[in-house]
């Protein structure tokens, strides 16, 4: 027969673990204690302070003696049901990615869930700390971020409870063409200036282009981002997609007009200030796509031209891009490629 005595101050509980209908079954739910029969419950709170739990030992020769013996510890369950997370392979440098969705259960007290910076861990749909404290139920999630170059590897340790899972993302050896941001021969106009980042305009209609398809980046997605600092009109400092020219000199986009006569599809943003615009060029349907809405769909075939332009024969403006993972604000998609890298 086993006897437990639990222990506080002068008072205490003595509760004897018999054989057959008399034995106790003992459970455990997040530090509470219970032990059950047919006859008796006798239920000991996580907060009740400082209890000391004995096994007394049954023997001629012990017994006096007593075996501290910690029964929290032995009746605790924190290793959950067992779930899964997938490594990710041949991603795009700098993009993001969530993991499987993991419900919690199979524990009977809360356990922590733990990442390293750089993830965040998302709880029933919140962001949250590493070492948060979780139970049955719960919904969990990883966000983690891909390296940003090419040809890279990174592992993750994840922690749920007392199972650990090691997570890689590994970005492609090569998605494309790393394409330079030199103004290709079929630009046009003399009123602006390019460094490779800032366009700026000094008053005159204007087609500042860069290669994409004429240099063999013929498929995919290419992401870039860019932000207008300032602008003297609504048409000053607008970019977009189009075919190749087919007059050049004092001509911003368009096949008509003052258009330097290539099919273009153009996004003007220039009234906002300051605000970085996430751009994607998919090559495969000819679209131009900004903030995650499609702006059109480029008419035509042949070469793929990125142009910045100055539709006006007087505004001024100045306009940025990024086109490498380094100078971005927002994580690159996980279909698309940056455009420099």
């Amino acid at each position: 027969m086993k006897e437990y005595i639990i222990k506080e101050g002068e008072g205490e509980l003595l509760i004897h673990m018999t054989a057959s209908n008399e034995n106790y079954n003992i459970s455990y739910d997040r530090g509470q204690l219970k032990f059950q029969n047919i006859n008796k419950t006798y239920i000991i709170p996580k907060n009740l302070g400082h209890k000391v739990i004995y096994d007394k030992l049954d023997t001629l020769t012990n017994k006096n003696k007593y075996q501290v013996e910690d029964i929290r510890t032995l009746y605790r369950d924190t290793t959950p049901t067992d779930f899964g997370l997938s490594n990710k392979t041949d991603v795009s440098p700098g993009s993001k990615h969530i993991s499987e969705e993991i419900i919690v259960g199979g524990i009977n007290d809360y356990i922590p869930v733990v990442a390293p910076a750089g993830v965040n861990i998302y709880v029933n749909g919140n962001i949250v700390g590493s070492g948060t404290m979780i139970y049955n139920g719960d919904r969990v999630k990883f966000e983690l971020i891909a390296p940003s170059t090419n040809g890279t590897n990174v592992d993750y340790n994840l922690r749920v409870g007392d199972i650990s899972k090691n997570v890689s993302i590994q970005t492609t050896l090569q998605s494309g063409i790393s394409l330079p941001t030199t103004l290709s021969d079929q630009s046009g106009g003399v009123n602006y200036t390019w460094d490779g980042k800032t366009f700026t305009t000094t008053g005159q209609f204007a087609s500042a282009l860069l290669d994409i398809t004429t240099l063999g980046r013929k498929t995919g997605k290419i992401y870039l981002e860019s932000k207008l600092i300032s602008g003297s009109s609504f048409h000053t400092n607008s970019y977009g997609i189009q075919r190749k020219p087919t007059r050049y000199g004092n001509y911003h986009w368009g096949h008509t007009g003052n258009g330097n006569g290539g099919i273009s599809v153009t996004m003007t943003y220039s009234s906002i200030t300051y605000n970085v615009q996430r751009i994607i060029i998919d090559l495969d349907k000819a679209q131009l796509i900004v903030n995650d809405v499609l702006i059109g769909t480029l008419g035509g075939s042949g070469d793929i031209y990125f142009g910045m332009y100055d539709n006006t024969s007087g505004g001024t403006g100045v306009r940025e891009f990024y086109f490498s993972p380094d100078e971005f604000i927002y994580p690159v998609p996980a279909d698309a490629t940056p455009w420099k890298f």
